[in-house]
């Protein structure tokens, strides 16, 4: 009785000593690569203006300044209308992957009459994802809504002849932006 419960100690002292063994692994663990503060990218959008849809292709190129500051230029285009945006942007991360959107921007604008180029403000709220931990891209959403200043957006002429304006517009944006 007392060889095998010496026997049985034995055994689990042995197996205790070598479980280490395997959770001692002397490959050198990878080091994580930092992110390039530069990122660009492009991406397609929608605008709901004049009761609907247009949509836009996107290219943006940002600098994050640190882990809570970007800035961003941001150029536009309305694949149906004459309507290209040109701006900047400044992005508040307020948690790692969430951020609040401002941007000045001008809206070209190529109507039947003339062509002018209003200033136009927007407000936002957008979300970073990086789809796997190792990506060199991460995907971007953004929702936000603008308001052109001083002038207006017209609508293409309807069968009637009649003509709408719109100053505020509510986007929504889809891209990838590659580090």
């Amino acid at each position: 009785m007392v060889n095998r419960l010496l026997l049985i100690i034995l055994l689990f002292c042995s197996m205790s000593m070598a479980s280490g063994f395997f959770l001692e692994d002397e490959r050198p663990v990878p080091i994580k690569e930092e992110k390039s503060n530069w990122s660009y990218g492009f991406g397609t959008g929608f605008s709901f203006l004049f009761r609907q849809l247009d949509l836009s292709l996107y290219g943006t190129l940002q600098y994050r300044i640190n882990n809570q500051w970007a800035i961003s230029g941001v150029i536009a285009s309305d694949i149906l209308e004459s309507r290209y945006d040109f701006g900047a942007r400044g992005l508040w991360y307020f948690y790692p992957e969430d951020f609040l959107m401002a941007g000045v921007s001008g809206v070209l604008l190529v109507q039947e009459s003339e062509t002018v180029f209003p200033p136009r403000i927007s407000f936002g709220y957008g979300k970073d994802f990086l789809p796997w931990e190792n990506a060199h891209f991460f995907l971007r959403t953004v929702i936000s809504i603008s308001y052109v200043i001083g002038d207006y957006i017209e609508s293409s002429p309807t069968e009637l002849g009649i003509i709408e304006i719109n100053q505020v517009v509510l986007h929504g944006e889809f891209s990838i932006l590659f580090f």
